[in-house]
C-alpha cells in the first residue's frame, strides 16, 4: 500500500530537484576573488558650505570581486584648509577662531560596484578586458584641525568609470578612471536666514548639501 508523501516531504523534494538544476550552473561559477587596490582622486570639495580648493585625497581599499560586482570598503586620507571667516580683532569670535583652518579629513566608506558594460571575462583566465562600472556607497568623514578639534560626518558616494585588466595564473590587476561624487549634510543651516544666492524669485534658506567632484586614478590587484 502506497501512502501519499506528506507536505515536508514534498518539499524536500522540490529543492533536490532545483538543486540538481542549478548545480551545473552553480559548478561553472566563478568563486569570488579578493582584491586591492590603491589612488588617488583629484578634484574640488566643499565643507559646510565652502570651497576648501583643490584636494588630492589618497585611498585605499580591500574587497571581494564576483562576476559584475564588486564590494569593497575603503579609508581615505585628505588635507584640506577650512576658509576661516575673518573676524575683527578683539572680538569673541576672532578668539574663537584660532589656527589657521587646516587639518585631515579621514574617510571610512563601503561600496557595491556593479559593471554594466564589459569585454572580455574579468573571473577567468583571459589576457585581459574592459569594464564600464556604477557603484553606490556611503562612509563616514572624521575631520581633525590643527589648532584643535574635531567634526564627524556622514556622506553618500556616487561614482562612473572605467576598468581595463589582465589576469594570469590566477591573478589579475588593472587601471581603474572614474568620477565620484560626494553628498553630505552641511552643519552650518538650521538657522540661517532666508536669501539669495543669485537672481531669485524669492528668498529660501541655503542649501543642505556639501558636494565634492572627484576624479579618481587607482592600480588594482588580486587573486
Amino acid at each position: 500500500m502506497r501512502l501519499p508523501a506528506g507536505p515536508r516531504v514534498r518539499t524536500g523534494m522540490r529543492r533536490l530537484i532545483a538543486l540538481g538544476l542549478l548545480a551545473p550552473a552553480l559548478a561553472r561559477a566563478d568563486p569570488p576573488r579578493l582584491e586591492g587596490a590603491a589612488g588617488a582622486r583629484f578634484g574640488s570639495m566643499m565643507v559646510d558650505g565652502k570651497q576648501v580648493g583643490t584636494v588630492v585625497p589618497g585611498h585605499l581599499d580591500l574587497g571581494m570581486r564576483w562576476q559584475r560586482w564588486l564590494g569593497y570598503a575603503e579609508y581615505d586620507l585628505n588635507a584640506l584648509t577650512y576658509p576661516l571667516a575673518q573676524a575683527p580683532q578683539g572680538t569673541a569670535a576672532a578668539l574663537a577662531a584660532t589656527g589657521d583652518g587646516k587639518g585631515l579629513m579621514h574617510r571610512l566608506g563601503a561600496n557595491a560596484r556593479y559593471a554594466f558594460g564589459r569585454v572580455g571575462d574579468y573571473d577567468r583566465a583571459d589576457p585581459g578586458g574592459a569594464e564600464l562600472w556604477a557603484e553606490l556607497g556611503a562612509g563616514v568623514e572624521y575631520y581633525v584641525w590643527d589648532a584643535g578639534g574635531t567634526w564627524t560626518r556622514p556622506d553618500l558616494a556616487l561614482g562612473l568609470g572605467l576598468t581595463s585588466y589582465g589576469s594570469d595564473d590566477g591573478l589579475h590587476g588593472g587601471l581603474t578612471l572614474g568620477l565620484r561624487v560626494q553628498l553630505a549634510r552641511r552643519n552650518d543651516v538650521a538657522h540661517a536666514p532666508a536669501a539669495c544666492g543669485g537672481p531669485c524669485d524669492g528668498p529660501t534658506q541655503p542649501t543642505g548639501w556639501d558636494r565634492s567632484f572627484l576624479f579618481d586614478l587607482t592600480v588594482l590587484f588580486g587573486r
